[in-house]
């Protein structure tokens, strides 16, 4: 079973390998909705970091490291 600080450290961890994975052009996300395709790439890349900055925020008042 995970702990919440580890849970946080995993899920740092996850987002930013996705935004890397985006920066690179190796994974694009993108939404079609009647023949019309957006990327969404830049909004979801500012997302994981709007998530990865709560998620830092929460283990450091916990007196956690960000990597364990």
């Amino acid at each position: 079973m995970t702990n919440w600080p580890q849970y946080l450290r995993d899920e740092r961890a996850r987002k930013i390998s996705s935004i890397e994975q985006m920066l690179s052009g190796a994974c694009k996300i993108t939404w079609t909705t009647q023949g019309i395709t957006t990327d969404l790439s830049d909004e979801i890349i500012a997302d994981n970091r709007k998530h990865i900055a709560e998620i830092e925020q929460l283990l450091t008042a916990a007196g956690e490291p960000f990597d364990a």
